[in-house]
Formats: C-alpha cells, structure tokens, sequence
C-alpha cells in the first residue's frame, strides 16, 4: 500500500501503526539480558517493513521477534501474534491481485504504469528477484520514462530504486518531482487541506529518506523542518530513520510548537 493510501485510509489523514513505548534496559552481556534488546530492534524492523509495504519481510521480523518474545512477558507475546496476524493478512490480500496484475501486463505489455503495479506488486510479497526484473524491463525505456505523460511514474520508480539500495538513482527520480509542500501558507483549516498537505509532503519525505541515505544530512534536516511546518510532528518511521542518522526530529518539533502551548 503506498502512502497516499495510508493517509486515505487512516483516521484524520494520518498513518498510523500500533506500537507500545517498551521502555527497555540497556543490554548487558548475558544472553537473557541482551533478549530485550533484540527483540526491541526485530520490532521496530517489523514495523518498518511493515509501514513501507513490504509485507514478506514484516511478517518475517515479527515471526523472528514472535520468537524471542517468549522468553518475555505475554504482553509482548501477543503484540508479536496481533502483529503477524495483520501482516500476514496483508500479505494475502497483496498475493489475491497477484494474477490480475500478471494478465494486465500480459495482455498490455507495452503499458508502463501496469508493469510498474506489477513490479511493486511482487516486491510486497516477498518475490524481490522478480519484481527486480520486472523493474529493469521498465528501465530499458528510458525515453517513454521521462516524457511528461509519465510524471506519475517517476517518484514510484524512485522509491523501488530506494529500496534496491541504489540512492543515487532514487534521488535522481525524486528530483523530477516538484516539490510543493512549501507553497502552503498558514496552518490547514480544513481536513480537506490536510489531506492534500500530505500528498504534496510526498515527495518531501522521499528527499529526507534518499539525503540521509547518500550521508546529506543538511539536506535531511531542511526536509524535516519544511514537513513539520508545514504539516506537524513527523510520522513515527521517519523519525526513526532520522535518530538513526543523528538528526532529531522530535526536538525540531518540541523548538516550533512549544510555544502554542
């Protein structure tokens, strides 16, 4: 599911994920005291991985943390079942319109928006060799790529490339892409405009992800203050991904809005 489906689906038109605030040790040497630990990091992947539609993967994390959490307390034990049990049905909804998306390119294989869905399609579910060369069959067209009538396409084929680990690239196609966040003014007054703020936050939040990627962190911190001033705090995975690469983005926001309070 990309994230406009997210925001289309979620409460207020936000993305939002279910995940407790463990309050966790440091990990100390023995195996027991380090199984907190793993099992905090196996968590927050699986939700990652679940939040970003890459539906095999959660529900391998949250097996692997399923796991360890045994040898925890039973509130973990069921978050993990809860957990698997979502991700799991995701991934069977995702694998159901597998077929169709096979016949779409089958009986169009000249259609690139198609062959796209198809590509995504596969690498939800976990069949990353096929999507991949699905994917460099779309990239042998590079002319119908980058003509106009194809601009949907571009930050889609930005993200695949971003998850390929190939960041250089993804942030060339992001680049194709305006950025229009900034053409806000003034807080939303409607939920109506806070819907259409976070679809143009899109392509805000593809530079943040591929500028700490490439080790640009300026960069990563300009397109977190543009979205949480534009917008409000930033969704829980990118802030995630920013700690994870020194930039905090809870303190952007506590420094703009403490002073509504």
């Amino acid at each position: 599911m990309e994230r406009r489906e997210l925001l289309l689906t979620s409460l207020g038109g936000l993305a939002t994920a279910f995940i407790p605030r463990w309050i966790l040790p440091l990990a100390g040497r023995g195996l027991e005291t380090r199984r907190p630990e793993r099992f905090s990091s196996l968590w927050r992947e699986a939700h990652l991985a679940l939040y970003f539609s890459d539906y095999r993967r959660a529900c391998d994390l949250f097996q692997q943390a399923r796991i360890i959490a045994t040898g925890l307390d039973t509130d973990r034990q069921a978050d993990c079942l809860e957990m698997l049990l979502e991700a799991r049905d995701r991934l069977k909804q995702e694998e159901r319109f597998l077929g169709e998306d096979r016949k779409e390119v089958k009986d169009d294989p000249a259609n690139l928006s198609k062959r796209l869905q198809l590509t995504e399609r596969l690498h939800q579910i976990g069949r990353y060799d096929e999507a991949e060369d699905q994917f460099q069959e779309i990239m042998r067209r590079p002319d119908e790529l980058v003509a106009k009538k194809n601009s949907e396409l571009w930050s889609r084929i930005g993200r695949f490339h971003y998850k390929g680990q190939r960041y250089w690239e993804a942030a060339q196609w992001f680049e194709r892409t305006p950025e229009t966040l900034s053409q806000w003014e003034g807080p939303y007054r409607t939920p109506e405009e806070l819907l259409l703020r976070h679809i143009a936050a899109e392509p805000t939040l593809d530079r943040l992800l591929v500028s700490l990627a490439l080790g640009k962190k300026d960069a990563a911190h300009v397109a977190a203050k543009l979205y949480i001033s534009k917008l409000d705090r930033l969704p829980w995975p990118y802030r995630l991904i920013l700690a994870q690469g020194g930039i905090d983005a809870d303190a952007m926001y506590v420094e703009m809005f403490s002073s509504a309070v």
